[in-house]
């Protein structure tokens, strides 16, 4: 028996405490769905769950994961039929009579209704040209037997008759859905079960592999491989495949996710357990591959759909968790994580997980990113079913997702204040006083979302507007065109309450076609599962859909593909990718109908996919580093000192630094280490590559840690001096000696000597950015010296400069050019350059908190003119500056790095993002206070747990979580207290192309593909030789908070520019460019010796420095 539901709250408990772009769509002037009354279909079905005392969710915690639907034609009349699964109430299958009329043939078919039954999926498993019929089977009973699936073959005559156990594949597991695809290639269906298990453990036990959980308790608590070694037999292969891992199974996904040609298996993993991507090796084995496809995925995963939201013929992932997104209730049911626990967990190797939903976008080749906070689909409350559709026929796929839960058990207050008494009956066995409170505790409806695609990566929230009014307890659910009329129509399956069936309007109202393809395979009409159609329209976009019955939740769907085509019906081309590695390719086919196509019928070729992108990357890192250099971090936690800080500190290392070090004409580097590491400099030969410099002097600072360095002859002996900026987060105490930056002098040859002694004025602060430049114009490199935090008080800013130089010693000047320069802001890059053209650098920079300054020399000082040159009013976490000619005008434009879209506050002009700093509690330590607005009123934006183990306080003012949730910031923290507090706001997080006007600076959004993650870094390059300069972007901030997903939808992303500083992103699957490790903090480019090639360096925290050979545009 699975675990009780009151030892897994425990556990629940335990482990928390603290460019050109598609035609935006038009609000559509209908209603998309109309939910068709039962009496009226005769769909009359209700998952009527049966509960009392010693049966109930305190004895089998998945008590209210409701039951599924599976859509199938089981007569080969043309009309899908239904069968709705139940979980303690028998499931019923109805035969559709057309017009949304339906008959329950329950009897008749010879179903049973003695089973807790959970998903389903029909597929003719013994190839007789019916659909038979397999459910999952699970539950709170202790008797195995009533726990083994059931497979029923249809006899021909609307009788099933069933036969699970002669056919090898009845189980005695807890099983939540299957499916049925051919792994092995050999022709025929295989079938893999996904189950939850029984066992209560411990993630971080079965990462360290301990005996604690012994192979011999997998089995029951593994999903299953059943290899079809037929006819009529299947034989489990699960541990010689690999995929024998215990999980508690929700959502299950088979399909090629790496684009190799090989089906493999995606399963989405409740509570600690996180979510399996078993990749299929063509050996008939599997390898779990989620660490390096993924960069995280949800924590209490539950349904997930596969299929392409953004046309780019890229399918996705979508899975879901159960954040709610109303703020007092995220505040009431939400509890903090446990950075610790986070972090101890992530250290072995376990992928991260976070308590919100996640849309993986493909780049290609298998490799994704989340993107569901940008797309706005992150939060649905307690979700269950995930299904992507066009719902509207225009052309794009909508999503859906359904939610809510039978009993309101994530209230924190219940949890605090009730869970204990619970527990002690529990322990007690008085079942029937625990039964009694539980019966009257009020349940979760929710609306069912609908999200409307936008068509850049995003939705646009449409449930009300779109049919979707009614509250419920919703789980499965399935779509097809139960009407015939060519839209999707939609089954829901409901606890305690009727199911939905709603009618979809849009063929009739909406004025847009379709086409719609029933794939068949030889003269029995078997589906070729996994079969892909994807359509090629004349405006470049490319439509997907892959023959995956089971999608969503416990569900599977029609075996029909539809694409919705909006009012323009042109077509290309149309392709079919079948699963034996054939395709096909069909023109001049008719819209609004549907297409019957045999296999046997249509000439299919072999494909290929040995697919190359069309611009070349290649990994170079072996042959250009004669020795490798792999950055160091140390096990420093920011969070156990600054529990409530946004991101760590003390990882925002390496830097890179270049210059020609030996004179010898080629760019060598300089890259910082970590606290600990001595920073190295790499000398380039171009028949050796890039090699240690033979003096390292900077080995006797290796307690320090680099985060920033310029290259220039400051003693004016002709050959580069290196500068360097020391810096870190909480490690160091704010006036540590640690954090004295050091100047180095030059011997010509590339051997350095220093520190120099004296030479740099005593300031300490956690430094960043380093910039060289003559300002006062007396022939020698003056430096501007970027002051990033004050080390342990986030968000105090570090202490800028301005260094004049006097033959190699530096002066601080800043208070005499430039008064207020040391403490502007959290600086995190800056650029010299005359702005207003009176040949005197000027100086811009950029961070956190703040908008871009622009400091204009007049008379001999530096005058902040942000405003007069556009920049004020852009308040962000810029991250980057690159001035660069986008518009090929005869002047520099800037390239501006900010934090993205792709983050979990949703900031804007008009909705932004608020940090306090300030000792509210009189304990003498600063105190972080983030905020945002709520129905017009700023709140805390962190909750009540993590804000009272930094500020103790608020535990003893606000007892409930409730009474902290209802709470503006100023009813938390004081007017007063706020009214003295250092205060920045944030209202802009896109990054820029800020194209210069001349006397002024107007700013233009980067394209949404690059909005996905921060811009750390920018390398210029020409990749497609048309002289408008072309970008590569990247970097990634993966050391968040754990109740904020990371920073780290960026992989890396080419892009490409065009007239008017517009610039068109390049998708992996076509550029070939992407970052093969995460937490990239740097880029540079570098000529490749004498081969008229560029290698751009990735420089990453805690990992190898890498080197990318851009050999150019293939066939160009």
């Amino acid at each position: 028996m699975r675990c009780p539901f009151f030892v897994c709250i425990l556990a629940f408990v335990l482990f928390q405490s603290c460019t050109s772009k598609p035609e935006a769509p038009q609000n559509a002037d209908f209603q998309v769905y109309t939910l068709v009354d039962s009496t009226e279909s005769g769909l009359n079905f209700v998952n009527r769950l049966d509960e009392g005392p010693g049966y109930n969710i305190l004895h089998f915690d998945y008590f209210y994961n409701g039951a599924g639907v599976a859509i199938g034609d089981i007569n080969n009349d043309g009309l899908p039929d239904v069968l709705m699964t139940a979980n303690n109430s028998g499931n019923r299958l109805f035969l559709n009579k057309g017009n949304l009329k339906f008959e329950d043939i329950t009897e008749k078919a010879g179903l049973r209704k003695d089973r807790w039954s959970t998903g389903a999926v029909m597929s003719d498993v013994n190839q007789d040209g019916l659909l038979d019929i397999y459910i999952c089977n699970g539950g709170p009973s202790l008797d195995l037997g009533m726990l083994k699936n059931e497979l029923y073959i249809n006899q021909g005559d609307g009788v099933f008759k069933e036969e699970a156990e002669a056919y090898g594949i009845a189980g005695e597991h807890r099983s939540t859905q299957a499916s049925f695809f051919d792994y092995d290639r050999d022709g025929d269906l295989d079938l893999y079960v996904m189950n939850y298990s029984d066992l209560v453990f411990r993630v971080h036990d079965l990462a360290k592999k301990t005996d604690t959980y012994p192979l011999s308790k997998y089995p029951l608590n593994s999903g299953v491989l059943y290899r079809n070694d037929g006819p009529g037999k299947f034989t489990n292969v699960s541990q010689e495949a690999g995929i024998m891992k215990p999980g508690y199974g929700l959502g299950l996904i088979t399909s090629d996710l790496n684009g190799d040609g090989w089906i493999d298996i995606y399963v989405s993993n409740d509570y600690l357990v996180p979510n399996f991507m078993f990749i299929n090796q063509r050996d008939g084995t599997f390898k779990d591959e989620i660490k390096e496809r993924l960069d995280h995925c949800s924590h209490f995963s539950m349904g997930a759909d596969y299929a392409d939201f953004n046309n780019d013929g890229m399918q996705d992932i979508a899975e879901l968790d159960m954040m709610p997104e109303d703020h007092v209730l995220s505040k009431t049911y939400m509890r903090p994580m446990d950075a610790d626990l986070f972090f101890q967990v992530t250290g072995l190797g376990v992928i991260p997980q976070y308590m919100f939903n996640c849309l993986h976008v493909q780049h290609g080749f298998g490799i994704y990113s989340d993107v569901a906070l940008m797309a706005g689909v992150a939060k649905t409350d307690w979700s269950w079913a995930a299904l992507m559709g066009d719902v509207d026929n225009d052309g794009w796929r909508d999503y859906m997702v359904t939610n809510g839960f039978r009993r309101n058990l994530k209230n924190n207050d219940f949890v605090q204040e009730e869970f204990p008494k619970i527990s002690e009956w529990m322990r007690q066995e008085q079942y029937d006083s625990a039964w009694t409170f539980l019966q009257d505790y009020p349940g979760y409806p929710a609306v069912n979302y609908l999200y409307r695609n936008n068509r850049d990566l995003g939705f646009q929230n449409a449930s009300t507007d779109w049919g979707f009014k009614e509250p419920s307890y919703s789980n499965g659910a399935a779509t097809a065109d139960l009407d015939l009329d060519g839209d999707l129509d939609l089954v829901v399956n409901n606890i305690d309450q009727p199911a939905f069936l709603y009618r979809n309007n849009s063929s009739e109202e909406s004025g847009h076609h379709w086409i719609r393809f029933s794939l068949t395979d030889g003269a029995t009409r078997q589906i070729p599962f996994n079969a892909k159609v994807e359509i090629a329209r004349p405006n470049g976009e490319l439509l997907v859909e892959e023959l995956i019955t089971v999608r969503g939740f416990q569900s599977a769907l029609e075996p029909v593909l539809h694409f919705g085509l909006g009012p323009d019906p042109s077509i290309s081309s149309i392709k079919i990718s079948w699963a034996d590695g054939t395709e096909t390719i069909l023109k001049d086919l008719a819209v609004n109908t549907v297409h019957s196509i045999d296999k046997n019928k249509v000439r299919a070729t072999r494909k290929s996919f040995a697919f190359q992108p069309e611009y070349a990357f290649i990994d170079y890192s072996q042959s250009i580093f004669k020795q490798p250099f792999i950055h160091q971090e140390d096990d420093y936690l920011d969070f156990d000192k600054e529990i409530l800080l946004p991101y760590r500190q003390s990882t925002l290392g390496p830097m890179l630094s270049t210059g020609d070090a030996n004179g010898d004409g080629w760019q060598d580097f300089y890259i910082g280490g970590g606290k600990g590491q001595a920073g190295q400099l790499f000398l380039m030969d171009p028949a050796r590559g890039f090699y240690p410099a033979p003096c390292q002097p900077w080995t006797s600072r290796a307690t320090s840690e680099d985060m920033g360095g310029a290259f220039a002859d400051f003693d004016g002996d002709g050959d580069l001096d290196l500068y360097i900026a020391s810096g870190g987060g909480g490690e160091f105490a704010p006036d540590d000696p640690l954090l004295q930056d050091h100047v180095y002098l030059n011997d010509g040859k590339g051997c350095f000597s220093g520190p120099l002694q004296g030479a740099v004025p005593d300031f300490r602060g956690s430094g960043g950015r380093v910039v060289a430049g003559d300002f006062d114009g007396d022939g020698d490199p003056d430096l501007f010296v970027a002051g990033r935090t004050m080390p342990g008080k986030y968000p105090y800013p570090g202490r800028s400069a301005l260094l004049r130089n006097n033959k190699g010693k530096f002066e601080d000047i800043s208070e005499q050019l430039a008064p207020g320069l040391k403490d502007i802001g959290m600086v995190t890059d800056a650029q010299f350059m005359d702005l207003n053209g009176d040949k005197k650098l000027d100086l811009v920079l950029c961070g956190e908190w703040m908008s871009i300054k622009a400091l204009i020399q007049e008379n001999g000082k530096f005058v902040d003119q942000t405003e007069q040159w556009g920049f004020a009013g852009h308040s962000g976490w810029w991250y980057s500056l690159e001035p660069v000619d986008v518009d090929a005008d005869g002047d520099l434009d800037l390239i501006a790095g900010n934090i993205g879209l792709n983050n979990k506050w949703k900031i804007k002009d008009s909705h932004p993002l608020h940090v306090y700093a300030n000792d509210f509690d009189e304990n003498g330590s600063t105190d972080i206070v983030l905020s945002s607005e709520y129905k017009g009123k700023l709140v805390p934006a962190r909750g009540r747990e993590c804000s009272s183990d930094q500020m103790p306080f608020i535990k003893e003012k606000f007892p409930t979580y409730s009474q902290f949730a209802n709470s503006s910031l100023s009813d938390v923290y004081g007017s007063e207290k706020l009214g003295e507090a250092l205060h920045y706001e944030v209202n802009e997080t896109r990054s820029m192309v800020w194209l210069n006007e001349g006397k002024s600076f107007k700013p233009l959004p980067l394209p949404n593909a690059a909005q996905i993650g921060p811009i750390l870094s920018v390398v210029v390059l020409d990749a497609n030789k048309d002289k408008y300069p072309d970008l590569v972007i990247g970097g990634d901030l993966g050391d968040t908070e754990p109740e904020t997903p990371a920073f780290d939808g960026s992989r890396g992303m080419l892009l490409l520019g065009g007239a008017g500083g517009a610039f068109q992103p390049v998708w992996l699957k076509d550029s070939g460019f992407f970052f093969p490790t995460k937490n990239v903090r740097d880029l540079a480019i570098f000529p490749a010796g004498n081969t008229g090639r560029q290698v751009i360096l990735i420089a990453s925290n805690d990992s190898n420095l890498l080197a990318l050979l851009f050999e150019g545009k293939r066939g160009g």
